[in-house]
């Protein structure tokens, strides 16, 4: 079957990010489910001389936003090789909030597998040390890449060494998980609320599996996208400064003790 290139639109966003950030480069792969598209990403690299640790992003429902990228240039000044992942424009899909169509949380954990495939192809990407974070939709896929049952790499290859999941759908945790695993969930949260998490995640904690969790009493969904206060389809979604500052400080601290 012949796969069509990536649009002009989103080799041009490409680039910008590679200007902004003087490290971004233009990558394709394919996803670890079959019969999926070849994926799209684009990769930040830090200046190393070593192999680096890295981190798969995985956006929200709403496709690549700009915070996605800002999470990457940050990860890059922290020393990792960080993939943003698109798992819709190879689809033909902008958007799939709220619309109960494809592509679904499970297929982005598949393409996380398919990017984890990747960057251990990479001389500059130390393949023992891959983590991945997913924010919303994406944080409800890494939720799944942490559990046993949605890995879709098998032995002899690894999964993930952790996962990070922003104000994930709670019902995507699971007991079966076996990755260690941060969440950072919004205590406000009118649209993923925390509950099923934080439930979870005493569970896992007593089984003594590496679980934390990390509750923002008065943060909203989305409270480390940038902008203005907003409703979308009817959830209220506002930026949170403090928030935003903790959980860096939560990611960093959690990928040092994991990926270092």
């Amino acid at each position: 079957m012949l796969l069509r290139p990536p649009s002009q639109a989103f080799r041009a966003v490409l680039l910008v990010g590679a200007f902004l950030s003087g490290c971004a480069s233009y990558a394709r792969f394919p996803s670890a489910a079959p019969n999926s598209p070849t994926l799209t990403a684009a990769v930040y690299r830090p200046d190393a001389t070593t192999p680096r640790p890295a981190v798969v992003l995985l956006h929200p429902c709403g496709g690549i936003d700009p915070f996605v990228n800002d999470w990457a240039r940050w990860l890059t000044n922290e020393g990792y090789v960080a993939l943003v992942l698109d798992s819709f424009t190879p689809r033909g899909v902008t958007n799939v909030c709220g619309t109960g169509r494809g592509p679904t949380m499970l297929d982005a954990d598949a393409d996380a597998f398919g990017a984890l495939r990747y960057l251990r192809s990479l001389p500059f990407v130390d393949g023992e040390r891959v983590g991945v974070i997913g924010f919303s939709f994406g944080g409800g896929a890494a939720l799944l890449a942490s559990r046993a049952g949605y890995q879709w790499l098998r032995t002899p290859e690894k999964g993930f060494r952790a996962a990070v999941a922003f104000y994930p759908p709670c019902e995507l945790a699971g007991t079966d998980t076996t990755t260690p695993l941060l969440m950072l969930l919004a205590g406000a949260d009118d649209w993923t609320p925390p509950s099923l998490c934080i439930t979870i995640g005493k569970i896992l904690e007593r089984e003594r599996t590496p679980v934390r969790w990390m509750v923002y009493p008065s943060a909203p969904h989305g409270f480390d996208q940038p902008g203005p206060p907003r409703t979308y389809l009817g959830h209220y979604m506002a930026y949170d400064a403090s928030a935003t500052a903790d959980a860096q400080r939560q990611v960093r601290q959690f990928l040092a003790e994991f990926l270092r």
